[in-house]
This record gives structure tokens, sequence and C-alpha cells, in this order.
């Protein structure tokens, strides 16, 4: 019987109803997911099994959300297939779908893989009708592109992962324009106008906010006949996202699975094919000829036409170009943060910098930019297969300390002083995990415990060692004590863990660290009157974070990176509670704020100046070893370190 390890596999996972044989793959193999056409008694199904990602019931909640409430108010649930069942069997999760295709039947990827247009042309109207329409109703704004480009990326928005793969790539932060030898132009540098929001000056552009699918690729696309397809998949659906977020990424996805970057010829193909694709709307895109640049001039072609019949009135198209190319950066930074090889990663930078440079240079926006040489990039060595294995034997080692952390209960703390910038006085500390053995860096031990399905473990861990450690700090928690916890961890876990930090009878800052969209941002409130505790918002105006959080979230404190505290700090959010007085009753007056990341004497006078009452960073101390806290120096105080920038 024909694939009969993948039969074999599939069995383990015990649906019901049970598929009774494996087909067809959807998938080349080059996919870490794998999706099948199954056959069930009297008709066809899809399974998907791919590594765990996410509560896969969750999963399935979002799914059945995005069909049968969004999509079914617009008339469109019929190309989202309802889920039949789902399990997870160790790290791996399936799901089965229900399925109107055939054998025949192929994913968005494998047509442009194999060249195969079959329904390619009469779909893609179909399919662009969909991604524009599903997620209606749409909410057209007048936004900064700045923070247009930051709430469609969501949690992954200059976090670590993204400014490390920056570095990886020799892309500074500080560099106002870049070059690429292959094309001769100086690009705006994405990494410095991402990270610098001054550079957009007062610029605002038009734009369309609704539902994203958030990883809309091609083998999540399942095209079933010359009229139909299926959409799979929805565990990464967003809400509040850039209309055109979707179309972009699938284009940029679809051309990174198809494409290689290893000789000089494909480098310069795809910096033709990079502004082909960032010409006018009203204009196909010009594709450029090399091999399967055929079915891509097709695909694209039909994308781009799709999209102009939904955007009819060529004034509106041109109007909503900016916000397109900015969709398109959007993609870009999510391709460049997660892909790990590094042709493909300074790929996707590539894309972004053509992208940028589109949106800026468009006659809907005014920028006064300055007259600078770029900083020449260069493509990065690709990574051998030794590499590769260095790379995974390094990561496993990494994993087997994590599970040794957690079998052993082997984990110990760091605290940093928070200080009050008036007094000097060390009034709250700020617990942060360690690994005793340092294998796992501070940035790698929650973000492994999450690819390992152990946040929960690892957290639940982390609360009950912490309060055994609390009596070594007892002299400096005036205000409480202030610890992190992810912004993604269920509820019942949230409630278990703040039980066990309240046993510790000390005033408790819970610190809602961003990784998702807060999803239980509404809740926070209610549980921190009823059990005693307090809010801080952790690095606020960074990732997903927002105004509407201070409203929603009710916190007691508010934590700003230095840099920020002229447009998240004190005034910022004052004047946006005036504004807002009809949907935000909570009082300014209850918020403190503490800044972060302060490292020298003109970082206090700024911070005091903007109204912020505490600080912590380097110029007062380092995090130290719980066992290591230098009690005398703390109860001096820090009022010495004041002066300089107070008198």
């Amino acid at each position: 019987m024909p694939y009969e390890k993948e039969q074999e596999f599939l069995d383990r996972f015990h649906f019901d109803p049970k598929p009774r044989r494996v087909i067809s793959p959807l998938t080349d193999g080059k996919s870490a997911a794998q999706v099948y056409i199954v056959r069930m008694k009297r008709s066809t199904a899809v399974v998907k099994i791919e590594k765990q990602k996410n509560n896969e019931a969750i999963e399935a909640e979002i799914h059945n959300k995005a069909r049968n409430v969004i999509a079914n108010r617009n008339n469109l649930a019929s190309f989202i297939p309802e889920i039949i069942d789902y399990k997870t069997v160790d790290d791996w999760h399936g799901v089965l779908y229900q399925f109107a295709g055939n054998s025949k039947s192929y994913t968005i990827n494998s047509a442009l893989m194999e060249e195969n247009d079959e329904y390619l042309e009469s779909v893609m109207p179909l399919l662009s009708k969909f991604i524009y329409n599903w997620n209606e109703e749409h909410d057209d704004k007048s936004m900064k592109p700045f923070h247009l480009v930051k709430q469609t990326m969501g949690y992954r928005f200059m976090d670590d992962k993204l400014l490390n793969a920056f570095s990886e790539l020799n892309v500074s932060t500080d560099d106002n324009f870049i070059t690429f030898h292959e094309s001769g132009m100086i690009f705006p540098n994405p990494a410095k106008f991402f990270t610098h929001e001054s550079l957009w000056q007062d610029t605002w552009i038009e734009c369309t906010i609704a539902d994203s699918h958030g990883d809309f690729h091609g083998n999540n696309i399942i095209v079933l006949n010359e009229q139909s397809f299926s959409v799979i998949d929805f565990a990464e659906y967003q809400t509040d996202t850039n209309i055109f977020y979707d179309e972009r990424y699938l284009e940029l996805h679809v051309l990174m699975d198809s494409l290689s970057f290893q000789t000089e010829g494909e480098r310069q193909f795809w910096h033709q094919l990079c502004s082909g694709l960032t010409g006018k709307l009203h204009e196909d895109p010009y594709i450029p000829n090399m091999k399967g640049s055929l079915i891509l001039r097709t695909f694209f072609t039909a994308i781009r036409r799709a999209l102009r019949d939904e955007f009819a009135d060529e004034h509106f198209l041109s109007l909503c170009e900016p916000s397109y190319y900015l969709a398109g950066v959007a993609a870009g930074l999510n391709v460049v943060r997660k892909t790990p090889d590094p042709l493909k990663k300074f790929a996707a930078f590539i894309y972004t910098a053509y992208n940028l440079q589109a949106a800026i240079t468009h006659e809907e926006v005014d920028l006064d930019l300055p007259n600078e040489q770029g900083t020449p990039l260069h493509w990065p060595k690709p990574l051998s297969a030794s590499d590769y294995l260095l790379e995974e034997d390094i990561y496993s080692k990494k994993v087997n300390r994590l599970f040794d952390i957690i079998n052993n209960r082997d984990l110990t703390f760091a605290v940093q002083p928070i200080v009050h910038l008036q007094t000097g006085k060390v009034e709250a500390v700020e617990f942060l995990c360690r690994d005793p053995k340092e294998i796992l860096m501070p940035d790698e031990i929650f973000q492994i415990a999450r690819n390992q399905h152990k946040l929960s473990s690892l957290t639940i861990l982390g609360c009950e060692k912490l309060v055994t450690k609390v009596d070594a700090v007892k002299p400096f928690i005036h205000k409480g004590i202030f610890v992190n916890l992810e912004a993604d961890l269920t509820l019942p876990v949230l409630e278990q863990s703040i039980k066990k930090l309240l046993s510790s009878k000390e005033q408790v800052v819970i610190e809602v660290t961003e990784y998702e969209r807060k999803a239980l941002a509404y809740v926070w409130r209610g549980m921190a009157d009823e059990e005693g505790f307090s809010i801080a918002i952790d690095d606020f105006g960074r990732k997903q974070s927002s105004m509407e959080e201070v409203s929603t979230m009710k916190p007691d404190y508010i934590k700003v990176v230095i840099d920020d505290i002229n447009t998240y700090g004190p005034a910022a959010i004052k004047h946006y509670m005036e504004q807002h007085k009809e949907s935000s009753s909570y009082p300014f007056e209850q918020l403190e704020f503490v800044v972060e990341k302060i490292e020298h004497a003109d970082h206090i006078k700024q911070a005091v100046n903007a109204g912020m009452q505490y600080g912590q960073g380097y110029y007062f101390s380092r995090p130290c070893l719980i066992d290591e806290v230098p009690v005398e120096e703390w109860l001096e105080g820090f009022y010495s370190k004041l002066i300089p920038s107070t008198s």
C-alpha cells in the first residue's frame, strides 16, 4: 500500500472518525507541516500535522470563530473547511478538516513548485475576494506609518528575536540608509526607520484595518477546482491588522519557498523581482525572465488584477498604495525575524527595503529626509551542513538543560533594585530567573520553554522557588516584589502562579510581559483587586502594547524604557486619557511610572523632568544573584547618584 509510513503515523492520532488511508500528500516534504488528502468512509478529508505551536483547543476555537462568526457573516464560510477532529500525540498536533476537493487538488505552493497553472488564473480572483472580504467589517483609518507596521506585526515588532536577526545580518539600527551592490540604489534602512519613530516626522497615511489570517502562506491554501479553494490553519489569527498584510505575506512566503539565492544571477533576479513587485498598483507587476518565472508571472499578475477588481477606483487605489507597501514591510520583517536560513533572511530584508523605499517616496508621503550615502550591506555566507548540525547540537544541549532545570528544580534568581528618583531609596526589586549553570542565557530560558511546551511548568517552578528567597530582599520591598509573567500563559496557570507568589505575604507586582496579544487583558484588573496584587505593564510602547491597553488593564505601574518616555511616558498617557474620557474612567493620578535602562546621570534628569517616579538600570545596579545582594550598599541608597542630575 502506498504511503504506509504516513498512514502508520496518522493512525497514532486516533481521529474520530478514523481516516481509512492516505490518498496523496499536498506538501512537498520541505515544509515543517505535513498535509494529506485522506479517504474517509464515504468522503475525503484533509489532515494537517505539525509540531505543536499552540494549545490545540484554542487553535480550534480560533478557526471556528473565523469560519462560523466572521466569514459566515460575510457569506464566505464555504472557503474555510469545518474541523472534524483535532488531536495531539507527543509534540505533534493534528487537525482533520472537511474537504470538497479530489486527488488532483493541490496547494498554492505545489502549483508554483511544479509550474502547474491549471485553475490558478480562475481561482486567484476568488482568493483575492476572500482576502479582502471574509474579514469585513473593515475600519478605515488615518495612521502614522510607524504605528501601522507596529500594530500589524503585533508582538513580533522589534522584539529581541528581530533585533538579533538584524545583528546577524550586520544591519545597524543607527544607519539611516543602506545599499546593496546588485542594485546601485540607496535605500532607507528598515532597522532604523522602525526603531526611531521620529524619522517619520508628522506623516499620516490612509489605511484599512481588518482581521488577518496571520499565516496566509501557500501550504495553507488548497486549490480544489477552478471555482473553489480551502483555507486552513488560523492559529496565527489576529485582529486590527493592515488589510493588505495577508496578500503581501502570501507573496513573500511563496517566493521564499520557491527561489534560491545562492548565485549572483539568482540575487540579481531577486532585486529585479522586488523592484517589479513594488511598482504602481494600476499596472501589472514586472517579473523578469528566469527559470520558473513564467508561473510566477501568471500567479502575481493574477493577484494584481484581482486586487484592482476589488479596489476599482484608481484614485482610491493610489491613496492606498503606501499602506500596501507597508504591509510588505511588515511581512518582510516577519520573515527576517523567523527564518533560520541566512540567505533567505537577507533576501527578506532586501524585499523589506524595496517596500519601504516605495512607501516613503510615494506622492502621498511627505518626508524631509537627509541626503546621505548608504552603508553597504553584503549577502551572508550560507550555512554549511556541518554548521546546521552544530547549531542543532547546541540547541539540543540547551533543551536538555531546560528539562534538567525543571526536573531537578535547579533554578535561581537575579534581582535588580527599583529606586525612588527623589530619595534614592530602594523601594522594590525585580526578580529575574537565571540558570545556575549559565548554559541558558536569560533571554533563552522562557523562549525555549515555550518552544518545548514547558512554559507552564517553568513558570510554576519559578514562583515556588521565588517565595523561598524573598527574605533575602525583605528590607527593599516597601513597594513590593516585581515578577514577570508571560502574557500567553493560560488563565489556570496564571491563577496558580499568582496564588503561590501571594503566599509570600508580601506585596506582589505582576509585570505582564509581552509575547502574543494580551488575550486576557480584560481580566487582569478584576483578578488583581480580588486577589490583592498589583499590575505593571512591562516595556510599554514596545512590541504590541498600546494606549488602549492602559484603559483595559488599569495597571498600577507602567514601565517605560528611557528612550520611549517622550512617546509613551506620563505626558503622553495623560494626553490620551484626556482625549478619551468617555471610554476611560481610570484616573491618571493612580498610575506610577518606572523608567527602565537608566545607564548614566543624564537619564535621571530626563526621567524626573518627564514625571517618572522610579527607575532601574545599570546606573544604579546590574542584576545580581539573590545570594550576592550588596545589602549595605542598597540600604544606604543611591541618593548620591541623583544629586548631579537634580541639583
